[in-house]
């Protein structure tokens, strides 16, 4: 993607982060805005659910979320959290003592089923950084050059499974 281009998309979705954003607020009474004691530390934790992955696997796969943030998107514990990285049933990337969640396997506060089907299917040949990598890379397979994720977010389910299928293949030989 050029670099106009690309910026011209980063600015749209800005503004549409930015006008949800707009629109939740509006849907406070004043009463309820007024008893935010520290705004700017409210707008800083809200902005800080998004951690801006560094490097070049950071450009690759995108931001990602703290645990922190999928704790209180969920209302869910550390503990529950913990439980659904170990089912599988999310993403998670281990830095250190702490989980990254990339941001691309969810729609607004879900899983994406189809990404997690791909993911599970990968997760029993190879760890999940090479997983997230294997998503937003474009593959020998198809020839437009998208990568499994805009395959996925174009539809072919069943092709992007089968590709996934294929690999596992190669990388359990």
């Amino acid at each position: 993607m050029g670099d106009a281009l690309e910026h011209a998309l980063a600015v749209r979705k800005r503004e549409a982060i930015l006008r949800e954003l707009v629109h939740g607020l509006d849907a406070l009474s004043d009463e309820q805005l007024v008893s935010i004691d520290d705004p700017v530390g409210l707008g800083k934790s809200m902005a800080g659910l998004l951690v801006a992955a560094t490097g070049s696997f950071g450009q690759l796969v995108g931001p990602m979320y703290h645990a922190q943030a999928l704790e209180s998107l969920w209302s869910i514990s550390r503990q529950e959290l913990g439980k659904q990285v170990t089912a599988g049933q999310v993403l998670a990337l281990q830095v250190g003592d702490e989980y990254l969640f990339p941001v691309f396997q969810f729609k607004g506060r879900t899983v994406r089923e189809e990404v997690l089907a791909v993911v599970r299917v990968l997760r029993t040949a190879v760890d999940p950084f090479t997983i997230a990598q294997w998503l937003c890379t474009p593959q020998q397979d198809d020839p437009s050059g998208r990568t499994p994720l805009q395959r996925l977010n174009d539809g072919e389910y069943g092709q992007v499974l089968a590709e996934a299928e294929r690999a596992t293949t190669r990388w359990s030989a």
